[in-house]
């Protein structure tokens, strides 16, 4: 209709606006036969659409996973809506090589979502009002792309290999002997031991806190060693200087 007007206005109006007219016609049939070999390659299940090329330049949509998604299930169970805005959600993980019940709640069919169609699993079947559960296994991994009969309303399975759990270890056997025998408590060592340390009073000197401690003015070595950012010859009362394990409480 839109063309059969333009072709009646260029008739009445001057040869200028006709070229405008003519020209916008032309963009019109263009911008129309590519929206229309786009719903085609969406029909084929290809990928080769424009929605997945985009998808695939940017970041995923959201993916909703099975329900039940376990290599040991024996199925994996995925719920979708069907509505007048199409199907909520329309992406999903699966597990290959697991049976799927897709299970479809059609609150509203309309001409564009009554039918769904998958082509790479040979998949095709009308969209019923109320709850209808669709049973398929997917056998390869990747994306499978989906859509309605029209093409304009699409979804996508995407299915990856389960990496098996790493079995679990058993705890080693306890000798029942072993077990009943009392633990020996194991010390620390040595140079776990809390160090002393020795409070410097007025007029201290190493020489004689080493006679008090130690009963041995060379000890005082000792001491120094034990301290070496100590400067001897220079102790102020109130200091803390670390002794030798064997110092006298």
């Amino acid at each position: 209709p839109v063309m059969l007007a333009f072709g009646a206005l260029t008739t009445v109006l001057s040869g200028a606006v006709t070229h405008r007219l003519l020209t916008a016609s032309g963009v019109i049939v263009v911008a129309l036969g590519a929206v229309m070999i786009n719903r085609g390659l969406i029909l084929t299940g290809s990928g080769a659409d424009l929605a997945s090329l985009m998808t695939s330049w940017r970041s995923p949509a959201p993916v909703e996973r099975a329900q039940q998604q376990d290599p040991a299930s024996k199925t994996q169970t995925i719920e979708m809506e069907a509505n007048g805005l199409g199907f909520t959600p329309s992406r999903f993980t699966l597990l290959r090589g697991v049976p799927v019940k897709w299970v479809i709640n059609a609150t509203q069919v309309t001409t564009c979502n009554n039918r769904i169609l998958v082509p790479s699993l040979n998949l095709e079947f009308d969209v019923k009002p109320g709850r209808q559960t669709i049973e398929f296994t997917p056998e390869k991994t990747g994306v499978i792309p989906w859509s309605c009969w029209m093409g304009m309303l699409r979804g996508e399975f995407v299915v990856f290999d389960a990496t098996p759990a790493a079995p679990s270890q058993p705890p080693a056997p306890v000798d029942s002997a072993v077990q009943g025998a009392p633990q020996a408590t194991q010390s620390p060592p040595a140079s776990a031991a809390v160090q002393k340390t020795y409070t410097v009073r007025r007029g201290d000197t190493l020489r004689a806190i080493a006679k008090r401690l130690y009963g041995d003015e060379k000890r005082w070595r000792d001491i120094a060693a034990a301290n070496p950012a100590l400067n001897h010859k220079k102790l102020r009362q109130g200091q803390i200087i670390t002794l030798p394990a064997d110092a006298q409480p």
